[in-house]
């Protein structure tokens, strides 16, 4: 593809996502998008702004898959920013730690909440880490108890084992057992692993 090809996809993808929800446009935007930051990501990188303020719409999206690729599409992203040293490197990553917050309020939706898990684990969960422990981490467990608790789904329950999987791994591990430890009864009881398996 040329540049111009690369221009051209990029912009499509973005206004699709930012234009009416069409799921399949909406899902095909978060494919596009995530492997022109990892193919073609010095064309991308000018576009890197627009990325960081559309990207929560599919993050939040009511169809799991599509919050799934998001994710993929926003750590592309994160890799094009880590490998420039630029002055709005930070402005981004604070622009991102916003959403995920905002994503995280007391009357956010199911899929908003879990579109916040899923963005954090990486460069996000880093920056102002003391910040978010202070103000999100109860909340965002409570989600993620929720999901063994009271989901009938497999694969939401599974995409819960897998937030608190990646916590654990990043560090997040001494928090949440001292912070809630109480809530551990809970993830035994409804570990099960035959309800994990998607079919």
């Amino acid at each position: 593809m040329t540049a111009d090809e690369v221009e051209c996809q990029i912009k499509i993808a973005l206004e699709w996502l930012r234009g009416e929800r069409i799921e399949y446009r909406r899902f095909a935007a978060v494919l596009i998008l995530k492997e022109m930051a990892e193919n073609a990501s010095t064309v991308f990188n000018v576009h890197v702004p627009e990325f960081v303020d559309a990207i929560w719409v599919a993050l939040r999206d009511p169809v799991l898959p599509i919050r799934e690729r998001a994710v993929e599409a926003l750590r592309a992203c994160l890799g094009v920013i880590e490998k420039r040293e630029t002055r709005w490197r930070v402005q981004w990553y604070y622009r991102m730690f916003e959403a995920t917050q905002d994503g995280l309020g007391k009357n956010a939706s199911v899929h908003s909440i879990h579109g916040s898990l899923l963005a954090d684990p990486g460069e996000l969960h880093h920056f102002l880490r003391d910040r978010f422990v202070t103000n999100y981490v109860e909340t965002c467990m409570n989600h993620i108890l929720g999901c063994f608790t009271t989901s009938t789904e497999r694969k939401l329950r599974a995409s819960g084992f897998i937030a608190l999987g990646r916590w654990l791994v990043l560090g997040w591990g001494a928090f949440l057992l001292f912070g809630a430890n109480h809530h551990l009864t809970y993830v035994k009881q409804y570990v099960n692993m035959t309800d994990l398996c998607v079919h």
